[in-house]
C-alpha cells in the first residue's frame, strides 16, 4: 500500500509539472505544494532510516503546507485577493505553529494541535469558496472549473482524515485490529486524493480557468 501511495504522489506531481505552463497561478501553487510534499516524503524516509526520527521534517513541512494553502485560497477567492485576507490567515497560522512547537508539543511529538487547526482552516475556506461561487450568478458551470474539483478533494481528504483520527484514537484503546483497518483506510484516502489531483491536472486544458 505504501508503494501505491508513493506512486499516486509521483503521478500527481508529474501531472502538475507537465501542465505547469498552462496552469493558472492558484493551480501552480498547488502543483508546487504537491512537489514539495513528494520531496518531504523522500526526506522523511531517509531521516527515518538514518536517524530513526522524521518528525521534525513533517512538522516543518506542515507550516509550509499551511502557508501555501493560505496563498492558494488568497488567489482563488476574489474577496481575499483584494484585501490580502489569505495572508492574515498565514500569519495567524505561523503564530499558532510557533506557540505549539515552543510551549506545547515541541519537535519530539506529532504537532496534532496545528494539524487540527490547519484542517479546520482548509475545510472552512473550501466551503466559503463554494459558497462564493454559488452566489455568483455568472458562474453556473462549476463542474468544468478546475478549482471546484480541487476544493472537493480538499474537503474529501480533510473530512475523512478527521474521522479517521477520531476512530483511531478510540480503536487504539479498544482494538488494535480496528486501528490497522483505519490506517489502511487513511492510506486509501491519501491515494484517492493524490490521484484526483493528478487527474484534474491532466484534464486541465479541457476545463475553464475561471468563471465565464
Amino acid at each position: 500500500m505504501q508503494y501505491v501511495l508513493f506512486g499516486s504522489i509521483i503521478f500527481s506531481c508529474v501531472s502538475g509539472l507537465y501542465r505547469f505552463k498552462r496552469l493558472d497561478t492558484a493551480s501552480r501553487i498547488l502543483s508546487v505544494l504537491i512537489s514539495l510534499g513528494l520531496v518531504t516524503e523522500i526526506l522523511a524516509a531517509y531521516s527515518a532510516k538514518e536517524f530513526h526520527n522524521n518528525l521534525p521534517i513533517y512538522i516543518v513541512y506542515s507550516l509550509i503546507e499551511y502557508s501555501l494553502f493560505c496563498l492558494y485560497f488568497n488567489t482563488i477567492i476574489h474577496a481575499f485577493s483584494e484585501k490580502k485576507i489569505g495572508l492574515y490567515f498565514g500569519v495567524l497560522g505561523l503564530l499558532f505553529w510557533i506557540i505549539d512547537i515552543t510551549f506545547i508539543e515541541h519537535f519530539n511529538h506529532v504537532n496534532s494541535n496545528f494539524l487540527f487547526f490547519e484542517g479546520l482552516t482548509i475545510i472552512g475556506l473550501s466551503l466559503f469558496s463554494i459558497l462564493q461561487w454559488i452566489r455568483d450568478e455568472d458562474f453556473l458551470d462549476m463542474h468544468r472549473y478546475s478549482h471546484f474539483w480541487f476544493i472537493c478533494i480538499f474537503i474529501f481528504f480533510w473530512t475523512l482524515t478527521y474521522l479517521s483520527w477520531g476512530l483511531n484514537y478510540y480503536s487504539n484503546k479498544n482494538s488494535q485490529q480496528i486501528a490497522v483497518i483505519i490506517n489502511i483506510v487513511l492510506e486509501f484516502v491519501n491515494i484517492t486524493a493524490y490521484t484526483g489531483f493528478g487527474c484534474v491536472f491532466i484534464l486541465y486544458p479541457k476545463m475553464k480557468k475561471r468563471y465565464e
